[in-house]
Protein backbone atom coordinates (compact mmCIF):
# COMPACT_ATOMS: atom_id res chain seq x y z
CA UNK A 1 0.00 0.00 0.00
CA UNK A 2 1.75 3.15 -0.76
CA UNK A 3 1.65 5.56 2.25
CA UNK A 4 1.96 9.54 2.47
CA UNK A 5 4.39 10.81 4.45
CA UNK A 6 4.31 14.35 5.73
CA UNK A 7 6.44 17.38 7.41
CA UNK A 8 6.13 18.06 10.67
CA UNK A 9 4.58 21.50 8.87
CA UNK A 10 2.38 19.54 6.88
CA UNK A 11 1.70 17.27 10.01
CA UNK A 12 0.01 20.80 11.84
CA UNK A 13 -2.29 21.60 8.87
CA UNK A 14 -3.35 17.85 8.62
CA UNK A 15 -4.37 18.02 12.18
CA UNK A 16 -6.44 20.77 11.18
CA UNK A 17 -8.20 19.94 7.90
CA UNK A 18 -8.97 16.51 10.17
CA UNK A 19 -10.51 18.55 13.00
CA UNK A 20 -12.79 20.59 10.13
CA UNK A 21 -13.75 17.55 8.36
CA UNK A 22 -14.36 15.38 11.62
CA UNK A 23 -17.44 18.35 12.26
CA UNK A 24 -18.79 18.18 9.15
CA UNK A 25 -21.86 15.93 7.90
CA UNK A 26 -20.92 15.23 4.36
CA UNK A 27 -17.70 15.54 2.43
CA UNK A 28 -16.37 18.66 2.77
CA UNK A 29 -15.74 20.50 -1.06
CA UNK A 30 -13.96 23.40 -2.26
CA UNK A 31 -13.96 25.20 -5.32
CA UNK A 32 -10.83 25.94 -6.72
CA UNK A 33 -9.94 27.08 -10.21
CA UNK A 34 -13.32 25.80 -11.10
CA UNK A 35 -12.73 21.98 -9.71
CA UNK A 36 -14.17 20.87 -6.57
CA UNK A 37 -11.39 18.91 -4.52
CA UNK A 38 -13.02 16.63 -1.73
CA UNK A 39 -10.77 16.27 1.73
CA UNK A 40 -10.41 12.38 2.84
CA UNK A 41 -10.81 12.33 6.45
CA UNK A 42 -7.64 10.67 8.62
CA UNK A 43 -8.58 7.49 10.60
CA UNK A 44 -5.02 7.56 12.34
CA UNK A 45 -2.31 9.67 13.31
CA UNK A 46 1.25 7.27 13.38
CA UNK A 47 4.02 9.29 14.62
CA UNK A 48 4.40 11.93 12.18
CA UNK A 49 2.51 9.96 9.47
CA UNK A 50 -1.05 9.44 8.92
CA UNK A 51 -3.32 6.74 7.34
CA UNK A 52 -6.29 7.95 4.95
CA UNK A 53 -10.04 6.68 4.62
CA UNK A 54 -9.41 5.96 0.99
CA UNK A 55 -5.64 3.94 2.61
CA UNK A 56 -7.94 1.41 5.14
CA UNK A 57 -10.95 1.50 2.64
CA UNK A 58 -8.69 -0.06 0.08
CA UNK A 59 -6.05 -2.52 2.24
CA UNK A 60 -9.96 -3.70 3.47
CA UNK A 61 -11.13 -4.23 -0.16
CA UNK A 62 -8.11 -6.25 -0.72
CA UNK A 63 -8.64 -8.49 2.73
CA UNK A 64 -11.82 -9.13 2.01
CA UNK A 65 -11.18 -9.97 -1.71
CA UNK A 66 -8.33 -12.51 -0.22
CA UNK A 67 -10.79 -13.54 2.02
CA UNK A 68 -13.53 -14.48 -0.66
CA UNK A 69 -10.64 -16.75 -2.33
CA UNK A 70 -10.29 -18.26 0.75
CA UNK A 71 -14.49 -19.28 1.15
CA UNK A 72 -13.62 -17.78 4.20
CA UNK A 73 -16.58 -15.36 5.82
CA UNK A 74 -15.53 -12.26 6.47
CA UNK A 75 -16.58 -10.72 10.26
CA UNK A 76 -18.46 -7.42 10.58
CA UNK A 77 -17.19 -4.37 8.50
CA UNK A 78 -16.51 -2.57 11.80
CA UNK A 79 -14.56 -5.78 13.08
CA UNK A 80 -12.71 -6.15 9.94
CA UNK A 81 -11.91 -2.39 9.63
CA UNK A 82 -10.49 -2.58 13.27
CA UNK A 83 -8.25 -5.42 12.46
CA UNK A 84 -6.97 -3.82 8.89
CA UNK A 85 -6.19 -0.52 10.28
CA UNK A 86 -4.20 -2.38 13.57
CA UNK A 87 -2.15 -3.92 11.06
CA UNK A 88 -1.50 -0.67 9.21
CA UNK A 89 -0.35 0.86 12.18
CA UNK A 90 2.37 -1.35 12.80
CA UNK A 91 3.52 -1.47 9.44
CA UNK A 92 3.32 1.95 9.16
CA UNK A 93 5.65 2.05 12.59
CA UNK A 94 8.27 -0.60 11.12
CA UNK A 95 8.86 1.18 8.00
CA UNK A 96 9.20 4.82 9.56
CA UNK A 97 12.02 2.77 11.67
CA UNK A 98 13.30 1.56 8.47
CA UNK A 99 13.19 4.69 7.09
CA UNK A 100 14.87 6.03 10.00
CA UNK A 101 17.27 3.42 9.70
CA UNK A 102 18.04 4.28 5.81
CA UNK A 103 16.67 1.16 4.82
CA UNK A 104 16.19 2.01 0.89
CA UNK A 105 14.52 -0.73 -2.06
CA UNK A 106 16.04 0.61 -5.78
CA UNK A 107 13.91 0.16 -8.73
CA UNK A 108 15.86 -2.57 -9.96
CA UNK A 109 15.97 -4.86 -6.91
CA UNK A 110 11.88 -4.11 -6.84
CA UNK A 111 11.51 -5.17 -10.38
CA UNK A 112 13.63 -8.46 -10.36
CA UNK A 113 11.28 -9.27 -6.97
CA UNK A 114 8.06 -8.65 -9.17
CA UNK A 115 9.37 -10.70 -12.13
CA UNK A 116 10.27 -13.50 -9.68
CA UNK A 117 6.98 -13.47 -7.97
CA UNK A 118 5.24 -13.40 -11.93
CA UNK A 119 7.34 -16.04 -12.41
CA UNK A 120 6.00 -18.45 -10.05
CA UNK A 121 2.47 -18.08 -11.56
CA UNK A 122 4.44 -18.69 -14.89
CA UNK A 123 3.88 -15.29 -16.12
CA UNK A 124 5.95 -12.83 -17.54
CA UNK A 125 5.95 -9.53 -15.63
CA UNK A 126 3.07 -7.96 -17.99
CA UNK A 127 1.14 -10.77 -17.84
CA UNK A 128 1.40 -10.56 -14.18
CA UNK A 129 0.04 -7.26 -14.19
CA UNK A 130 -3.01 -7.82 -16.58
CA UNK A 131 -3.81 -10.15 -14.48
CA UNK A 132 -3.67 -7.63 -11.41
CA UNK A 133 -5.82 -5.40 -13.28
CA UNK A 134 -8.15 -7.49 -14.63
CA UNK A 135 -8.87 -8.58 -10.85
CA UNK A 136 -9.43 -5.00 -9.79
CA UNK A 137 -5.91 -4.83 -8.00
CA UNK A 138 -3.83 -1.76 -8.78
CA UNK A 139 -0.55 -2.80 -9.86
CA UNK A 140 1.14 0.43 -8.48
CA UNK A 141 -0.35 -0.11 -4.53
CA UNK A 142 0.93 -4.24 -5.33
CA UNK A 143 4.05 -2.57 -6.11
CA UNK A 144 4.96 -0.36 -3.46
CA UNK A 145 3.34 -3.20 -1.16
CA UNK A 146 5.84 -5.29 -2.39
CA UNK A 147 8.44 -2.53 -1.77
CA UNK A 148 7.74 -2.35 1.68
CA UNK A 149 7.80 -6.00 2.24
CA UNK A 150 11.30 -6.15 1.08
CA UNK A 151 12.59 -3.26 3.01
CA UNK A 152 11.13 -4.59 6.14
CA UNK A 153 12.97 -8.09 5.85
CA UNK A 154 16.14 -6.27 5.00
CA UNK A 155 15.09 -4.04 8.27
CA UNK A 156 14.76 -6.92 10.48
CA UNK A 157 17.57 -8.73 8.83
CA UNK A 158 19.75 -6.37 9.84
CA UNK A 159 18.20 -4.93 13.29
CA UNK A 160 17.33 -8.71 14.98
CA UNK A 161 17.61 -11.79 12.24
CA UNK A 162 21.65 -11.00 11.76
CA UNK A 163 22.16 -11.17 15.13
CA UNK A 164 20.98 -14.41 16.17
CA UNK A 165 23.35 -17.46 16.67
CA UNK A 166 22.92 -20.68 17.66
CA UNK A 167 25.83 -23.15 19.33
CA UNK A 168 26.10 -26.60 18.75
CA UNK A 169 25.10 -27.44 22.20
CA UNK A 170 21.49 -25.39 21.65
CA UNK A 171 20.76 -27.73 18.62
CA UNK A 172 22.26 -30.45 21.00
CA UNK A 173 19.90 -29.52 23.66
CA UNK A 174 17.02 -28.94 21.44
CA UNK A 175 17.25 -32.55 20.06
CA UNK A 176 17.48 -34.09 24.21
CA UNK A 177 14.01 -32.30 24.85
CA UNK A 178 12.44 -32.98 21.61
CA UNK A 179 12.93 -36.95 22.20
CA UNK A 180 10.13 -36.89 25.28
CA UNK A 181 7.84 -35.26 22.66
CA UNK A 182 7.20 -38.61 20.40
CA UNK A 183 8.03 -38.75 16.73
CA UNK A 184 10.10 -35.63 15.74
CA UNK A 185 9.10 -36.55 12.31
CA UNK A 186 5.90 -35.22 12.46
CA UNK A 187 4.98 -31.83 10.93
CA UNK A 188 1.43 -30.02 12.38
CA UNK A 189 -0.58 -27.33 10.49
CA UNK A 190 -2.06 -25.00 12.51
CA UNK A 191 -4.43 -22.68 13.65
CA UNK A 192 -4.13 -19.56 16.24
CA UNK A 193 -6.25 -17.31 17.84
CA UNK A 194 -4.89 -14.52 20.29
CA UNK A 195 -7.12 -12.84 22.32
CA UNK A 196 -4.38 -10.03 23.51
CA UNK A 197 -3.95 -7.98 26.47
CA UNK A 198 -2.76 -5.05 27.10
CA UNK A 199 0.31 -3.39 28.81
CA UNK A 200 0.17 -3.23 32.22
CA UNK A 201 -3.19 -4.58 32.52
CA UNK A 202 -5.66 -4.34 35.19
CA UNK A 203 -6.91 -7.55 36.83
CA UNK A 204 -10.12 -6.85 35.13
CA UNK A 205 -8.79 -6.40 31.75
CA UNK A 206 -7.05 -9.55 32.37
CA UNK A 207 -10.28 -11.43 33.12
CA UNK A 208 -11.97 -9.76 30.06
CA UNK A 209 -9.70 -11.01 28.06
CA UNK A 210 -9.56 -14.12 29.34
CA UNK A 211 -13.37 -14.73 29.35
CA UNK A 212 -13.58 -13.66 25.55
CA UNK A 213 -10.91 -16.15 25.49
CA UNK A 214 -12.81 -19.10 27.01
CA UNK A 215 -16.35 -18.20 25.34
CA UNK A 216 -14.62 -18.52 21.55
CA UNK A 217 -12.97 -21.68 23.10
CA UNK A 218 -17.30 -22.88 23.72
CA UNK A 219 -18.20 -21.64 20.19
CA UNK A 220 -15.06 -23.59 18.58
CA UNK A 221 -16.31 -26.64 19.91
CA UNK A 222 -19.61 -26.47 19.18
CA UNK A 223 -18.88 -25.97 15.58
CA UNK A 224 -17.67 -22.78 14.80
CA UNK A 225 -15.29 -21.93 11.82
CA UNK A 226 -12.12 -21.51 13.05
CA UNK A 227 -10.65 -19.37 9.88
CA UNK A 228 -13.86 -16.82 10.53
CA UNK A 229 -13.47 -16.67 14.29
CA UNK A 230 -9.83 -15.93 13.52
CA UNK A 231 -10.39 -12.93 11.49
CA UNK A 232 -13.07 -11.35 13.46
CA UNK A 233 -11.32 -12.10 17.02
CA UNK A 234 -7.86 -12.43 16.89
CA UNK A 235 -5.34 -10.16 17.60
CA UNK A 236 -2.49 -12.51 16.50
CA UNK A 237 -0.44 -11.67 13.14
CA UNK A 238 -1.94 -14.40 10.90
CA UNK A 239 -5.85 -12.95 12.31
CA UNK A 240 -6.41 -12.25 8.92
CA UNK A 241 -5.41 -15.12 6.74
CA UNK A 242 -7.36 -17.21 9.30
CA UNK A 243 -5.04 -17.72 11.97
CA UNK A 244 -3.24 -20.45 9.68
CA UNK A 245 0.46 -20.52 11.32
CA UNK A 246 1.06 -22.66 8.42
CA UNK A 247 3.28 -26.39 8.42
CA UNK A 248 5.76 -26.60 11.49
CA UNK A 249 7.49 -29.62 12.64
CA UNK A 250 7.82 -30.46 15.98
CA UNK A 251 11.04 -28.84 15.97
CA UNK A 252 9.35 -25.68 15.17
CA UNK A 253 6.58 -25.21 17.78
CA UNK A 254 6.35 -22.29 19.66
CA UNK A 255 7.53 -22.92 23.01
CA UNK A 256 4.26 -22.01 24.33
CA UNK A 257 2.45 -24.60 21.92
CA UNK A 258 5.43 -27.32 22.36
CA UNK A 259 3.59 -29.43 25.28
CA UNK A 260 -0.05 -29.22 23.62
CA UNK A 261 0.11 -29.93 19.89
CA UNK A 262 1.85 -32.73 19.96
CA UNK A 263 -1.29 -34.68 21.85
CA UNK A 264 -3.87 -33.34 19.74
CA UNK A 265 -5.50 -35.36 17.21
CA UNK A 266 -6.67 -33.64 13.64
CA UNK A 267 -9.33 -30.82 14.56
CA UNK A 268 -9.35 -30.68 17.94
CA UNK A 269 -9.44 -27.21 19.64
CA UNK A 270 -7.19 -26.14 22.72
CA UNK A 271 -8.25 -25.18 25.93
CA UNK A 272 -6.95 -21.59 26.61
CA UNK A 273 -3.43 -21.20 26.90
CA UNK A 274 -1.94 -18.06 28.84
CA UNK A 275 1.05 -16.08 28.12
CA UNK A 276 2.50 -12.94 28.90
CA UNK A 277 0.92 -11.33 25.70
CA UNK A 278 -2.60 -12.82 26.41
CA UNK A 279 -4.81 -15.84 25.60
CA UNK A 280 -4.24 -18.11 23.05
CA UNK A 281 -6.17 -20.73 21.58
CA UNK A 282 -4.80 -23.29 18.55
CA UNK A 283 -5.91 -25.94 16.52
CA UNK A 284 -4.35 -29.05 14.73
CA UNK A 285 -5.53 -28.54 10.98
CA UNK A 286 -3.58 -31.31 9.95
CA UNK A 287 -0.49 -33.60 10.16
CA UNK A 288 2.13 -35.25 8.11
CA UNK A 289 5.14 -37.36 8.58
CA UNK A 290 8.17 -36.67 6.91
CA UNK A 291 10.55 -39.65 5.49
CA UNK A 292 13.50 -40.81 6.01
CA UNK A 293 15.91 -38.51 4.20
CA UNK A 294 18.05 -40.80 1.60
CA UNK A 295 19.45 -38.71 -0.90
CA UNK A 296 21.28 -39.80 -4.09
CA UNK A 297 25.47 -38.54 -3.60
CA UNK A 298 27.63 -38.27 -7.11
CA UNK A 299 31.78 -38.36 -6.51
CA UNK A 300 32.23 -35.55 -8.87
CA UNK A 301 35.19 -34.03 -10.50
CA UNK A 302 35.42 -31.06 -12.64
CA UNK A 303 37.93 -27.94 -14.55
CA UNK A 304 36.22 -24.51 -14.67
CA UNK A 305 37.25 -22.50 -17.56
CA UNK A 306 35.61 -18.89 -16.70
CA UNK A 307 34.87 -16.17 -18.56
CA UNK A 308 36.21 -13.61 -16.41
CA UNK A 309 39.18 -12.77 -18.21
CA UNK A 310 38.18 -14.10 -21.51
CA UNK A 311 35.04 -13.81 -23.95
CA UNK A 312 32.81 -16.47 -23.67
CA UNK A 313 33.91 -17.83 -27.28
CA UNK A 314 37.05 -17.73 -26.00
CA UNK A 315 36.29 -19.73 -22.75
CA UNK A 316 34.44 -22.19 -25.15
CA UNK A 317 37.32 -22.93 -27.09
CA UNK A 318 39.61 -23.19 -24.25
CA UNK A 319 37.25 -25.24 -22.89
CA UNK A 320 37.17 -27.48 -25.55
CA UNK A 321 41.07 -27.62 -26.18
CA UNK A 322 41.07 -29.06 -22.55
CA UNK A 323 38.93 -31.82 -23.03
CA UNK A 324 40.14 -33.15 -26.22
CA UNK A 325 43.25 -33.12 -23.80
CA UNK A 326 41.86 -35.30 -21.58
CA UNK A 327 40.21 -37.48 -24.03
CA UNK A 328 44.01 -38.12 -25.86
CA UNK A 329 45.10 -39.58 -22.69
CA UNK A 330 46.14 -36.57 -20.21
CA UNK A 331 45.28 -36.60 -16.49
CA UNK A 332 42.52 -34.80 -14.93
CA UNK A 333 43.91 -34.13 -12.12
CA UNK A 334 46.65 -32.25 -13.39
CA UNK A 335 44.94 -30.38 -15.90
CA UNK A 336 42.51 -29.24 -12.97
CA UNK A 337 45.61 -27.98 -10.83
CA UNK A 338 46.76 -25.96 -14.04
CA UNK A 339 44.22 -24.46 -15.83
CA UNK A 340 40.60 -25.03 -13.64
CA UNK A 341 39.43 -21.44 -12.46
CA UNK A 342 37.49 -22.56 -9.26
CA UNK A 343 40.59 -22.53 -7.21
CA UNK A 344 39.65 -24.55 -4.34
CA UNK A 345 38.84 -27.77 -6.07
CA UNK A 346 41.68 -26.97 -8.70
CA UNK A 347 43.60 -27.10 -6.15
CA UNK A 348 42.86 -30.25 -5.23
CA UNK A 349 42.74 -31.86 -8.79
CA UNK A 350 39.30 -30.58 -9.64
CA UNK A 351 37.78 -32.70 -6.89
CA UNK A 352 34.22 -31.38 -5.33
CA UNK A 353 33.94 -34.45 -3.13
CA UNK A 354 30.15 -36.08 -2.61
CA UNK A 355 27.88 -33.67 -4.20
CA UNK A 356 24.20 -33.36 -2.98
CA UNK A 357 21.03 -32.88 -4.90
CA UNK A 358 20.47 -29.15 -4.78
CA UNK A 359 24.39 -28.16 -4.12
CA UNK A 360 25.10 -27.10 -7.95
CA UNK A 361 23.88 -24.72 -10.21
CA UNK A 362 21.41 -26.36 -12.64
CA UNK A 363 22.66 -26.58 -15.72
CA UNK A 364 25.71 -28.30 -13.70
CA UNK A 365 23.25 -30.78 -12.05
CA UNK A 366 21.25 -32.05 -14.59
CA UNK A 367 24.64 -32.54 -16.94
CA UNK A 368 25.90 -34.08 -13.76
CA UNK A 369 23.17 -36.13 -13.46
CA UNK A 370 23.20 -37.68 -17.47
CA UNK A 371 26.23 -39.25 -16.61
CA UNK A 372 27.16 -42.54 -15.92
CA UNK A 373 30.00 -43.29 -13.33
CA UNK A 374 33.34 -43.13 -15.14
CA UNK A 375 32.19 -41.03 -17.79
CA UNK A 376 32.78 -37.06 -18.43
CA UNK A 377 30.78 -34.01 -19.79
CA UNK A 378 31.69 -32.05 -22.88
CA UNK A 379 32.05 -28.41 -22.06
CA UNK A 380 28.44 -27.54 -19.87
CA UNK A 381 27.76 -23.57 -19.96
CA UNK A 382 27.02 -21.91 -16.23
CA UNK A 383 26.60 -18.66 -15.14
CA UNK A 384 29.87 -19.08 -14.07
CA UNK A 385 31.44 -20.01 -17.54
CA UNK A 386 32.33 -23.67 -18.54
CA UNK A 387 32.30 -27.04 -16.75
CA UNK A 388 34.01 -30.38 -17.65
CA UNK A 389 32.38 -32.66 -15.37
CA UNK A 390 33.66 -36.25 -14.44
CA UNK A 391 31.57 -38.60 -12.67
CA UNK A 392 32.90 -41.05 -10.29
CA UNK A 393 30.52 -42.41 -8.01
CA UNK A 394 27.33 -42.59 -7.04
CA UNK A 395 25.39 -43.86 -3.69
CA UNK A 396 22.55 -43.96 -1.53
CA UNK A 397 23.17 -41.73 1.24
CA UNK A 398 21.23 -41.45 4.78
CA UNK A 399 21.19 -38.02 5.44
CA UNK A 400 18.18 -37.98 8.59
CA UNK A 401 20.74 -37.29 11.40
CA UNK A 402 22.38 -34.18 9.03
CA UNK A 403 18.89 -32.99 8.18
CA UNK A 404 17.32 -33.22 12.11
CA UNK A 405 20.27 -31.30 12.78
CA UNK A 406 20.21 -28.79 10.58
CA UNK A 407 16.24 -28.56 11.00
CA UNK A 408 16.73 -28.35 14.58
CA UNK A 409 19.49 -25.53 13.94
CA UNK A 410 16.85 -23.81 11.37
CA UNK A 411 13.76 -24.47 14.39
CA UNK A 412 16.37 -22.70 17.46
CA UNK A 413 17.06 -19.50 15.20
CA UNK A 414 13.37 -19.45 13.96
CA UNK A 415 12.04 -19.08 17.37
CA UNK A 416 14.55 -16.86 18.86
CA UNK A 417 13.86 -14.52 15.91
CA UNK A 418 10.40 -14.62 15.86
CA UNK A 419 10.51 -13.84 19.05
CA UNK A 420 12.77 -11.11 19.10
CA UNK A 421 11.32 -9.93 16.20
CA UNK A 422 7.57 -9.77 18.59
CA UNK A 423 9.84 -8.05 21.27
CA UNK A 424 10.98 -5.31 18.76
CA UNK A 425 7.43 -4.27 17.44
CA UNK A 426 6.13 -4.32 20.68
CA UNK A 427 8.80 -1.89 21.76
CA UNK A 428 8.38 0.14 18.48
CA UNK A 429 4.80 0.10 19.53
CA UNK A 430 5.29 1.19 23.14
CA UNK A 431 7.25 4.32 21.90
CA UNK A 432 4.78 5.28 19.12
CA UNK A 433 2.51 8.26 19.11
CA UNK A 434 -0.61 6.40 17.89
CA UNK A 435 -3.82 8.06 17.70
CA UNK A 436 -7.06 5.74 16.30
CA UNK A 437 -9.67 8.30 14.81
CA UNK A 438 -12.19 5.57 14.23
Amino acid sequence: MTYRTITASQFGLALLISGFIATTTASSVFAANEEAITLESIVAVVNEDIITSSELDAEVQRISQELRRRNTQAPAQDILQKQVLERLVNRRIQLQTAKRANIVVDDETLNRALTNIAAESNFTLSQFRQVLVRDGISFAQFRENIRDEITLNRFYQRQIDSRVSVSEADITAFLETQKTQGNISLEYELGHILIAIPENASAEEVNSSRDKAEVIVKRLTEGADFAEIAVAESDGSTALDGGNLGWRSTNELPTLFATVVPSMNKGDISKVIKSTSGFHIVTLLDTRDTDTQIVKQTLTDHILIANRDRSKDEALTFAKEIYQRIIAGEDFAALAEEYSDDLGSGKEGGKLGWVNPGATVAPFEKAMDELKPGEMSAPVESQFGWHIIHVNERRDFDMTETMKKNRARDAVRQRRIEEERRAELRRLRDDAYVEVRI
